[in-house]
């Protein structure tokens, strides 16, 4: 199969062998470059210490010193601020031509910065950024058709998710439900292929998740009744989450970053554990050092850090203040119901609040169902779901990610950035019947679609052949072609998408395009014709 060929079955979505043989690369690349990050910030927290053995001046001055260099690396990249999920979410679905790599060169320096100082949030946003821009520039640096780029951005999340915990399926969940926001057949294949090479590479490479979580050899069976409470309180929650995380963003005071650090340090004096990543959290329940009382503060500690700081501009990520913040919801109704703790209710809650608040049920019940390992739990946490949405949605209140891109003007037009025209590329629609002549007429040339000429730099004046021949029955030989009323056709590059190659159309007054291979037209693309096929 010649390259071009090569091209054009990748241009249609068709050659799944390759884009699954690159799925695999990526998923090796995402798998060590997520190890490298979690070892940073693992050596960062072990250099500061846990926020449990610190001092009082170290618990002040740690999230200041953090959302300091925040600050810092900010005013030296004032344009590079946006990062984790809703920034790939953001740039997948406006398919930027060049994706921005600097923005996660912060996002892996300032990461272990803010975790080991203190700032509650979480790094499997981050993980996700970080992976999704390797997928980019895998896009980028093959010079693939750009209808690949969902694909491997969707498979550098599901990698950077499944290498993280060790859940390759939830990765792959994940990165279909937030980040691409639709199942195709053609993405699964490299997607999947990404999150299970990454998790065996982590697997083989750690022997453990590298986001550290408890193990279960048994669960017991939750009384439903009070699943059903767990479903309500998490959507509650999950609901004042996102309201307040996203008022705290449309609010924003001067100074916010550094006023993120300082409120970080006040909560962490009252309740020392709610700093940090919350994976303390586990420990503290199983060896019964939290009461009813003191759980209660936790959560309010750890709630008003997380959306402050999240709001305010603090570049971490809210899948693990999420899911802590369920666990703590579930442990609290064990508790008080049963008076003991209960880690079936914990994990439930873990569940709801995930998948209320990212509007991602299916990606919430294989997480958890993946981590423990208990299967029981799939009715249980299926019924807990399907009640915290409900209430969530009844608050309305939507996906966290999504109604903070629309809160800041950018409004995710699904029905458009999933339409067909964004998975096939140029060249998988090319018109190649056509032949090119000179400028100026020299008698009618062989029988074809379509007859093109240069009418300019960039521009080629294009008619069907019928419609030729009559034009030029009136040209002397040696006229000029440029005074034919004729389709103008603008210079598109052959990794454009369908959808780009209507939109510069659009834009350019274009009634159509052509793409050249070593500086001869490979073939035409006809605006109209396109609509009609893809519409």
């Amino acid at each position: 199969m010649s390259k071009f060929q090569v091209r054009q079955q990748l241009a249609k979505g068709d050659d799944f062998l390759l884009q699954t043989f690159l799925g695999g690369l990526l998923g090796i690349g995402v798998g060590a470059l997520i190890l490298v990050f979690h070892a940073a910030i693992d050596g960062a927290i072990s250099l500061a210490g846990r926020p449990s053995d610190w001092a009082s001046w170290q618990i002040i001055a740690y999230p200041i010193i953090g959302a300091s260099l925040t600050l810092l690396m900010f005013t030296r990249f004032p344009n590079r601020r946006q990062m984790g999920v809703r920034h790939v979410i953001q740039s997948l679905h406006q398919a930027p031509r060049h994706w921005p790599t600097t923005n996660a060169g912060l996002q892996l320096i300032l990461t272990p910065v803010l975790l080991a100082t203190g700032h509650s949030g979480g790094r499997e946003g981050p993980a996700v950024h970080l992976g999704a821009t390797l997928g980019a520039i895998v896009t980028e640096r093959f010079r693939l058709p750009r209808n690949n780029l969902r694909t491997f951005v969707g498979a550098g999340t599901a990698a950077a998710i499944g290498g993280s915990f060790l859940t390759p399926l939830a990765g792959v969940a994940f990165a279909m439900e937030v980040v691409v926001m639709e199942y195709t057949v053609a993405g699964f294949l490299p997607v999947i292929m990404a999150a299970v090479v990454a998790s065996t590479l982590v697997s083989t490479v750690s022997g453990e998740p590298l986001v550290p979580f408890p193990t279960f050899d048994q669960i017991q069976d939750p009384a439903l009744g009070w699943v059903l409470l767990v479903g309500v309180a998490c959507g509650l929650f999950s609901a004042c989450f996102n309201y307040c995380t996203r008022w705290a963003e449309r609010h924003r005071p001067a100074y916010s970053i550094l006023l993120a650090g300082l409120v970080c340090g006040a909560l962490g004096l009252l309740v020392q554990d709610s700093m940090g990543d919350g994976h303390e959290l586990w420990r503290q329940l199983a060896g019964g050092q939290l009461t009813l009382a003191l759980l209660a503060g936790w959560l309010a500690a750890k709630f008003i850090a997380t959306s402050l700081v999240i709001g305010w501009g603090i570049p971490l990520g809210v899948i693990s203040p999420l899911l802590w913040l369920g666990a703590g919801i579930g442990s609290w109704i064990s508790l008080w119901v049963t008076g003991q703790w209960v880690p079936v209710y914990a994990l439930i809650g873990m569940a709801c609040a995930m998948g209320a608040g990212l509007m991602a049920p299916l990606a919430a019940l294989i997480f958890v169902i993946e981590l423990t390992g208990q299967i029981e739990l799939i009715l249980p946490a299926m019924l807990g779901l399907a009640t915290a949405i409900i209430i969530h949605r009844m608050a309305h209140q939507g996906a966290l990610f999504v109604d903070q891109l629309a809160d800041n003007g950018f409004q995710l037009q699904l029905h458009r950035s999933n339409h067909p025209m964004h998975h096939l590329g140029a060249e998988a629609a090319l018109q190649k019947d056509f032949v090119q002549v000179p400028r100026r007429f020299a008698g009618l040339p062989r029988k074809a679609d379509w007859v093109v000429w240069r009418e300019g730099p960039k521009t080629l004046g294009a008619l069907p052949w019928l419609e030729f021949v009559r034009a030029t029955q009136a040209l002397a030989e040696g006229e000029s072609l440029t005074q034919l009323e004729a389709v103008q056709l603008g210079r598109v590059k052959r990794d454009a998408t369908l959808a780009e190659v209507v939109s510069q159309c659009q834009q350019n007054k274009w009634h159509g395009a052509y793409v050249l291979s070593h500086r001869a037209v490979r073939g035409l693309l006809i605006e109209h014709t396109l609509r009609e096929q893809f519409q």
